[in-house]
């Protein structure tokens, strides 16, 4: 099982701590940012085939476009297939390119104790990556890394974007950096936006707020919220161009997630922006 090499664990140990012997960062998320970046430089080089892999989600608004400052425990792709594929040839890509996948992050050292786990056809899937902890264990922060896929091509032209570890950047020393191209800024912006109002219809089936307790990823939704103010500080977002933009890709990003086949939500199939609005209210 994969761990943090031992330089970088004295370097973490090394750290200025206050009165208090706290440093700023606790150091089980440096562990983690550590490994996480580990995980995309061996992304960055894996031989995709015919598919494109495209930065996306919260860790790519921290790691790739630095605006949020906050712990993003899973690393989100979309997948692009090459245009043409049957539906047939689609599904055989898609389980090659987990097959694939899964061999190489086992050699890489990143423990899997589960297969990959595969919805809708395969068009979604995702891989739950154990590590072996050096450090003492903060309670909201699991000792493992989910590493997602969806496949979906991006709306508009991506960015390209360069990562680098909390540490390094906090000790201001130099490490090679690692390049990925990244779903635009404005695209990941509307996806929260969807995704929050989503997840509160289903809080609204479950009778929230009477019957609590939440599960806990329920509770953390709030980080949406704060990525999308993050994201809205930002020079140029705020034009009358950019929010015609927004409302068209809400409503392009709304009609794809009706088409897909989620049988949990047929409130949302049915009738999405009466769904939406519903969570909104």
């Amino acid at each position: 099982m994969i761990s943090i090499l031992d330089d970088d664990y004295r370097r973490i140990l090394d750290l200025e701590v206050d009165q208090f012997g706290y440093s700023k960062f606790p150091s089980a998320i440096l562990e983690k940012d550590l490994l996480m970046v580990k995980l995309l430089g061996l992304l960055e080089v894996f031989n995709w085939g015919e598919c494109t892999a495209v930065f996306c989600g919260g860790t790519s608004l921290s790691k790739g476009y630095g605006l949020v400052e906050r712990m993003s425990e899973d690393v989100d792709f979309k997948l692009q297939l090459p245009q043409g594929s049957s539906r047939s040839q689609a599904r055989i890509r898609r389980r090659k390119l987990r097959e694939g996948l899964a061999q190489y992050l086992r050699t890489a050292g990143f423990g899997m104790g589960e297969d990959p786990v595969v919805k809708n056809e395969g068009s979604y899937f995702y891989f739950p990556l154990s590590y072996q902890s050096r450090f003492p264990a903060i309670e909201v922060l699991r000792s493992e890394i989910k590493l997602e896929f969806i496949v979906r091509t991006p709306l508009l032209n991506t960015s390209k974007v360069e990562v680098r570890s909390l540490l390094f950047e906090y000790l201001g020393q130099e490490e090679a950096p690692i390049h990925f191209q990244a779903v635009d800024l404005q695209e990941t912006l509307v996806e929260k936006v969807v995704a929050f109002l989503r997840r509160t219809a289903t809080w609204q089936d479950n009778g929230w707020p009477r019957n609590r307790p939440l599960h806990p990823d329920d509770e953390r939704l709030v980080r949406h919220l704060y990525d999308v103010h993050q994201s809205l500080q930002q020079p140029g977002v705020n034009t009358p161009e950019t929010k015609i933009e927004r409302k068209r890709l809400f409503q392009k990003i709304v009609e794809d997630d009706k088409k897909q086949p989620v049988r949990k939500d047929k409130l949302f199939q049915g009738n999405p922006i009466k769904r939406l609005g519903s969570s909104l209210e």
